[in-house]
């Protein structure tokens, strides 16, 4: 329903600035107090729900049918490679103090904002469809 009402490369957006507002907020906790995690973890989970399906979608629907099934492959090659080298990165960020793989990855999530909105553009037959709604 989201795709449909503001579009997977808007959603994309969102998504990536919602995550990189969750990090670099959980960064900036000073207190181990519940109340002030909750929200940067909602940010975080609301951002990845939106943004992940939104991602699959577009490079799915931005590879010829012929090679969905590489696409789709490498995509989700280069997801398992992030799952494996962020925790990697995160321990040797965590080595420098306890809120640095937070400041390291909202960082990397705000170069990806970065990324969405000046290089990811709208499919031709989304933006006729999503502008003419």
């Amino acid at each position: 329903r989201l795709s449909r009402r503001f579009g997977e490369v808007n959603l994309v957006r969102a998504g990536t600035c919602l995550m990189a507002a969750g990090l670099l907020t959980l960064a900036a906790v000073s207190s181990p107090n519940w109340t002030f995690i909750l929200l940067p973890l909602a940010l975080l989970g609301v951002g990845q729900g939106i943004c992940s399906p939104s991602l699959n979608s577009l490079l799915s629907r931005r590879t010829p049918a012929h090679m969905q099934g590489i696409a789709l492959g490498v995509g989700q090659s280069t997801s398992a490679l992030a799952r494996v080298l962020g925790p990697l990165l995160g321990g040797f960020a965590f080595a420098r103090g306890p809120s640095q793989p937070f400041w390291l990855g909202g960082l990397l999530m705000l170069a990806a904002s970065a990324v969405a909105f000046f290089r990811l553009t709208r499919p031709p037959e989304a933006a006729s469809s999503v502008e003419g709604a």
